[in-house]
């Protein structure tokens, strides 16, 4: 079987990998593939069994590895009956509370599309729902669907069921195969290693002849760096500038940076030393399934484990498992087995680095570790420029990542702090990733901006967009309506480019509507976004509904909740919408692009 994923931060990745691993324990040959790298000209002869396992991104789009596959198979050209020899099962993945509109959008399309197409659905589709626990979701399915395959247990979900999804369901509901004795397990990769005076100067090489994208980033060089907030604020929001001469770099307003993370050096150099691995040797890595393939650009361990393995994310309750077979002592065996322990890596915050600290009897091989080791994966950040406002500079908005553990330690995200700590001069691997986010093409269309924090960074771009559309027409700022509702904790600590928004509320470009939500009586609570946004319901309907407004949500999956309430309301309220007509308002809204909501 070919487990084929589509995924954009390497959630998608993981379960195939875990699939197609215990596929080959039960006896049947799996090999876990990107789909970037299958030739879906060959689709329609292919002799193995395919499990597509496949995340949505955004809003309903699929993710950059996987559009080449998905818009094959969805092309209008495919005739009916020309994948009748196709026998295939999907797992998708989505966040119903972030997009519910679009959630499972790519995995029940493509499914849909299989069908339609003639292809044979062997087992039933999956999805794993993000917003709540997509590991328990797709652990279900994945169970289910290894009865099926191997006979164990009865018939599963038959594939000529009325129903074709597998219902999410945790994953203790389902009957779980006994798996047997963990052993450890083969190593994935297989390391080279070479003389230390191999290594290059530099460990990242670019094909220039390639487009910039995830799979050959572009290195470019910061030039500003500043603190955004207060000197009285406990939290920190950097304003980061960009060279983008000489890159290659080109983007539209509203698209994502994706920025690749390296982990603390300190931590780096911790672990390495606890582990008696050597940081300077120079290796070299290539795949051991690869026989015949090239070993990677040769550079020390040090620097793989700076810039390739993720030592601080959450880890899954796969990695426990595997990890256990390597124990060297039956109480570290139990620890990694247990629930408790892997509930309490999750609560306490720890990753990869605290467990291997945690056990140090651990047996591991340096190539065992880089098999099991979860990649360090780019992280998306909005930009917060239009590329007319400084040609040959992009602009970002990065709030610090800062969490507490329940025993109350600090707990960083790896890419905020990374970015956040750069110095000019100093570079990062990025590239632009297209986003749905985009403004009307005329600055008379009028637009509704809603932002929490951080989630600003698009709208400081829009705002910057419309200030240039209007000065190049000799459009009175008047004429250009855009209203931004703008939610921080506090207007002395927190109130983000407060005199760029100030200058242009002075100017009549903008009406400006702040919440703060720490500034309030003891006996009176918060105002948020949203609430503004009740205070406005006349404005926001005839903006909506008589002005044919664009609306924009960034920010945290909560603010969304509150902006659809206060939609809800205006369109109940004042447009007297019936109740139950409102929601499908709002989502005819989102359908037809002039609600574009960017939350996470």
């Amino acid at each position: 079987m070919k487990v084929l994923w589509g995924s954009q931060t390497g959630t998608a990745t993981g379960f195939a990998d875990d699939l197609a691993r215990e596929l080959s324990a039960q006896g049947i040959t799996a090999t876990s593939m990107d789909l970037r790298k299958y030739n879906s000209k060959k689709l329609a002869t292919e002799k193995e069994p395919l499990a597509l396992v496949l995340a949505c991104y955004g809003q309903g789009e699929p993710t950059d590895n996987a559009k080449q596959f998905y818009d094959f198979v969805m092309a209008k050209e495919r005739k009916q009956g020309s994948l009748k020899d196709v026998r295939y099962t999907v797992f998708g993945l989505g966040q119903s509370k972030a997009y519910p509109a679009c959630y499972q959008a790519v995995g029940r399309s493509v499914d849909k599309r299989l069908e339609e197409l003639g292809a044979q659905r062997i087992f039933a589709r999956g999805e794993g729902d993000d917003s709540d626990d997509v590991e328990a979701d797709f652990t279900a399915w994945k169970d289910k669907l290894l009865q099926s395959l191997t006979g164990a247990g009865g018939d599963g979900e038959s594939a000529d069921a009325a129903n074709t999804t597998a219902a999410a369901a945790p994953a203790a509901a389902a009957p779980a195969a006994q798996p047997p004795k963990a052993e450890p397990e083969k190593p994935s990769v297989q390391i080279r290693v070479l003389d230390r005076s191999a290594a290059p100067a530099s460990t990242y090489q670019r094909n220039p002849a390639e487009p910039i994208s995830i799979v050959n980033p572009v290195e470019a060089r910061v030039v500003e760096n500043e603190e955004l907030q207060s000197a009285a604020s406990d939290r920190s929001t950097r304003h980061l500038e960009i060279e983008l001469s000489n890159t290659g770099i080109t983007y539209q307003t509203g698209d994502y940076l994706g920025v690749f993370p390296v982990n603390d050096e300190q931590m780096v150099n911790d672990l390495l030393q606890s582990l008696n691995i050597d940081p300077d040797q120079v290796i070299a890595l290539k795949s051991a399934a690869d026989g015949a393939g090239e070993f990677s650009t040769p550079r020390t361990i040090k620097q793989h484990f700076l810039e390739n393995v993720d030592l601080t994310g959450r880890p899954r309750k796969s990695l426990f498992a595997r990890l256990s077979a390597f124990a060297g002592d039956e109480a570290t065996r139990a620890r990694l087995s247990s629930d408790d322990y892997a509930e309490f890596c999750v609560r306490e915050k720890r990753g990869l680095y605290h467990i291997l600290k945690d056990n140090p009897s651990l047996r591991l091989g340096l190539d065992s570790l880089l098999s099991l080791a979860p990649p360090l994966l780019p992280r998306y950040y909005s930009i917060a420029s239009s590329p007319k406002f400084k040609e040959g500079r992009m602009q970002l908005t990065v709030a610090l990542a800062k969490t507490k553990a329940e025993s109350g330690a600090d707990h960083y995200g790896v890419c905020s702090r990374y970015i956040c700590a750069l110095k000019p001069g100093q570079t990062a691997r990025l590239f632009v990733k297209t986003s749905l986010f985009r403004l009307p093409k005329s600055p008379e269309v009028p637009i509704i901006m809603v932002a929490a924090g951080c989630g600003i960074a698009p709208f400081h771009g829009f705002m910057q967009e419309r200030k240039l559309q209007c000065d190049q027409a000799s459009l009175p700022y008047e004429k250009s309506k855009n209203v931004l509702y703008f939610g921080v904790y506090s207007k002395s600590k927190d109130f983000l480019y407060e005199s760029e928004l100030t200058g242009y509320e002075r100017d009549g470009l903008l009406k400006l509507r702040m919440a703060f939500s720490e500034d309030h009586a003891p006996n009176q609570p918060p105002t948020f976004a949203q609430h503004r946004m009740m205070e406005d319901m006349p404005m926001l309907w005839q903006l909506i509904e008589k002005e044919q407004a664009n609306t924009y949500v960034c920010g945290h999956t909560l603010l969304f909740d509150g902006v659809k309430e206060a939609l809800q309301r205006t369109m109940t309220e004042v447009g007297r919408v019936p109740a139950n007509e409102a929601n499908d308002r709002i989502a005819q809204l989102q359908n037809s692009g002039r609600l574009q909501v960017d939350v996470y």
